[in-house]
């Protein structure tokens, strides 16, 4: 009689016992959320750069555009690392630091030549 109670005992656990769950399993439902080495190197830059135009007094509407913008950078460059592309991805984190030198340069050769046309049309109207 107490064999009949233990082979009861032995299927109730094998059935209704949750903790039995194989944990070597990775669990696949779950997204990665861990950051690979180019988001988290260009969010330290765009900390940097927000918290510097923040002491330089940058409009509350441009912060907000920037940090939008960052945030979408940042999961573009996230995307790229799930999907082997880190190379890529670190091509990105490094596409807005060459492209600013030539973005300034433009506006500074733009102020220039405005500069210089305001000069001759106030030299034309003195003669």
């Amino acid at each position: 009689m107490i064999n009949k109670y233990k082979n009861i005992n032995k299927y109730s656990n094998k059935y209704n016992n949750t903790n039995n769950v194989n944990t070597n399993k990775p669990n696949t439902n779950k997204p990665n959320t861990k950051l690979c080495k180019p988001s988290i190197v260009y969010i330290i830059i765009s900390l940097i750069i927000i918290i510097a135009q923040l002491f330089k007094g940058i409009l509350l509407s441009s912060l907000l555009i920037q940090i939008l913008y960052n945030l979408l950078w940042i999961i573009l460059i996230g995307w790229l690392c799930e999907k082997k592309y880190e190379a890529l991805s670190w091509f990105l984190v490094v596409l807005p630091i060459l492209i600013v030198p030539f973005i300034l340069n433009y506006f500074k050769n733009k102020d220039k030549t405005t500069e210089d046309d305001t000069e001759e049309d106030d030299t034309e109207e003195t003669i």
